[in-house]
């Protein structure tokens, strides 16, 4: 049985991680109730009594050992064992130097240039990747590519028109949840890691699950050859942000 306490009061700002532990409940249990000359045996080790008989003597007349039968034999009992196992409780304390990663990665998402807090613009523009489009990249992409390029789709009248139609959809509902997005980062009086990410994370799996199914759809309106030229960063959006550019990140948390 453990407890883990991380207070945000007194300075400490959830850097110190108190753990409170208990080692063999029962056996604590079992001496706090019944006192240690009454003990039961919980929580220990029980053992089969494997001693049938005892040797009390021997009888020289008849040139034989005399026996005594132990009435306990096979008998299973924690309270016979001579060893027992304790009843412990720990207390221990872990301290964070540093910057703790939740911390770091909720500022650099609402971090603006010269280090103060973003603006609502810039908080938009990084909840962009929230919800990918895959339908206009799917045609942007296309348009930009030579008639000549093997990996031109050379979509049809009718698909862009299908992709287009359920793109500006998509948009629709994906500025409402960057815009929702951006709201929460940006208000002031969210400064507590561990309670924005608990507002944060149904929107942002709200926003991966809106992509996946306009993925779905993407490949629906699309031939089995067309969709295999489709790249990966339009397929994979969310392995393709984990795998991206290094160094310093801006934005939601990934969570898969």
């Amino acid at each position: 049985m453990q407890a883990n306490l991380r207070p945000a009061g007194f300075g400490l700002n959830r850097k110190v991680t108190f753990s409170f532990s208990a080692l063999n409940t029962l056996t604590g249990l079992d001496q706090l109730l019944h006192g240690s000359d009454n003990l039961r045996g919980w929580g220990q080790p029980v053992f089969p009594d494997r001693t049938l008989l005892y040797v009390r003597g021997f009888d020289a007349a008849t040139n034989a050992f005399r026996y005594e039968v132990n009435e306990h034999f096979g008998a299973s009992s924690g309270t016979r064992n001579a060893f027992r196992v304790p009843f412990q409780i720990a207390v221990q304390a872990r301290i964070t130097l540093g910057q703790d990663p939740a911390t770091q990665q909720f500022r650099n998402a609402v971090g603006g240039g010269r280090g103060g807090r973003a603006t609502p613009e810039e908080l938009r523009d990084r909840m962009a990747r929230a919800v990918p489009n895959p339908f206009r990249l799917i045609i942007e992409r296309d348009d930009s590519l030579p008639p000549t390029d093997s990996t031109k789709l050379n979509l049809t009248v009718d698909q862009k028109a299908q992709l287009s139609r359920k793109g500006d959809s998509l948009q629709v509902k994906a500025d409402l949840l960057v815009e929702a997005l951006a709201k929460l980062l940006g208000d002031s009086r969210n400064n507590d890691p561990l309670t924005m990410m608990t507002q944060l994370r149904p929107k942002i799996e709200q926003g991966r699950n809106l992509a996946r199914e306009a993925l779905k759809q993407a490949q629906g309106i699309l031939s089995p050859a067309q969709w295999a030229r489709v790249p990966a960063s339009i397929k994979n959006p969310f392995q393709q942000q984990r795998d991206g550019e290094g160094g310093e990140r801006r934005g939601f948390p990934d969570r898969e």
